[in-house]
């Protein structure tokens, strides 16, 4: 028996950028104070104090820097193999978000060099995000995809 688990490989530049982005849209007035996401390691990658960072929209793509996460993560924090699966938490320094305005949050850490035998991932929310063989996805579905994510905050 096998399980799969879809995402997107982080290049080293993203790693360090604003590229690749989770873009999301709050239903209401928050206040955003966390969040739950999930990354596959692959093959023992190098890196250091990864941490999310949130920017306001313009035209569909990462702009203007609103916050930083708290806290960061550790290598030996988050793996004890080489290879895992790993849903982790971010929180932040309570940011108001406004309804029905795009935000996107960044992943960034240090010490990350990309290697198609060795690199981060970013999982997709789909299909469950985890499945046992023998399920089939088309590359069309997958590549529509959100990245998993949780938001923990508050009503205004």
């Amino acid at each position: 028996m096998s399980w799969d688990v879809y995402g997107d490989q982080f290049t080293t530049a993203e790693m360090v950028g604003k590229t690749q982005t989770l873009r999301f849209k709050p239903t209401k007035n928050i206040v955003l104070k966390a969040i739950r996401t999930s990354f596959v390691f692959f093959n023992d990658p190098s890196f250091s104090n990864l941490h999310v960072k949130l920017y306001a929209d313009r035209n569909g793509d990462a702009a203007g820097l609103i916050g930083q996460s708290t806290n960061s993560h550790e290598k030996a924090d988050l793996l004890s193999d080489n290879s895992a699966w790993v849903e982790t938490y971010f929180e932040f320094a309570e940011i108001t978000l406004r309804k029905d305005v795009f935000y996107h949050f960044a992943a960034n850490c240090s010490g990350y060099t990309y290697d198609d035998d060795k690199h981060i991932s970013w999982v997709k929310a789909w299909p469950d995000p985890a499945y046992e063989d023998p399920i089939t996805p088309t590359l069309e579905q997958l590549a529509l995809q959100p990245y998993f994510l949780s938001v923990v905050g508050d009503a205004l």
